[in-house]
């Protein structure tokens, strides 16, 4: 979905920005939230990614909350 690439971009061009990956965080947290929830396989690859990059240089009590399975 090109909607999810271009959130995935703007977190990219953000990620040396910390204040502003911070600000994305629970927006991203909520659609990747969605596409798990949801079993939405074919956006497996786009919310794994975000993830990747939202965990790249710290992880936040929100994003542990994806790998305790807690999200929900």
């Amino acid at each position: 979905m090109g909607l999810l690439n271009t959130l995935e971009t703007i977190l990219v061009v953000m990620e040396d920005l910390p204040e502003a990956v911070l600000a994305l965080e629970p927006v991203l947290l909520q659609v990747v939230t969605f596409i798990l929830d949801k079993s939405i396989m074919e956006f497996y690859e786009e919310a794994f990614s975000m993830i990747s990059s939202l965990i790249e240089k710290q992880i936040s009590p929100a994003m542990w909350s994806i790998f305790e399975g807690t999200y929900r």
